[in-house]
């Protein structure tokens, strides 16, 4: 399950503001962060929430695996050249929608949401949930401006 949040900028408390408000709402009770300088104020999240953080190794991006693969799903959408000042709340909200509700192998096909949110599958109809290609009226356009489209299909 991923939480996107467009923060206006790197500095901790503004990071950490978004964090906090991630964790909450995803119930987390663990927290891997990089060693970034916007995660120096991680200890809140412990006094505050009882949520245990941890941290990688520098230069070992490997011990927070599924986060590189979210971020990897994440490029798709955004792409890194992607200039932050033309992306919106609401195009992220939309990115982690599309990534909430794709099922995933590792998940028994289930989606991230439905995982999280404890869905009696029993209720779920028993036909396949994977999709083939998406036509184009099951696709929609976040509109960047003259700078750049980026078509997102689910």
């Amino acid at each position: 399950m991923v939480v996107l949040v467009k923060n206006d900028s790197k500095k901790t408390n503004v990071v950490m503001k978004s964090v906090e408000d991630g964790a909450r709402l995803l119930k987390a009770k663990t927290m891997t962060f990089d060693n970034g300088s916007e995660f120096t104020g991680h200890k809140k999240l412990t006094e505050l929430h009882g949520i245990k953080t941890y941290f990688c190794r520098p230069g070992a991006p490997w011990e927070k695996g599924s986060v590189e693969n979210m971020n990897k799903m994440i490029r798709r959408f955004l792409p890194f050249k992607l200039p932050a000042n033309i992306i919106t709340q609401k195009s992220v909200d939309m990115v982690a929608e599309i990534l909430n509700n794709t099922p995933r192998s590792i998940l028994g096909f289930r989606t991230p949401r439905e995982v999280h949110e404890n869905i009696d599958l029993n209720v779920i109809k028993s036909e396949s949930r994977m999709k083939s290609a998406t036509t184009d009226a099951e696709s929609f356009r976040i509109d960047y401006g003259k700078q750049l489209n980026v078509a997102l299909r689910y």
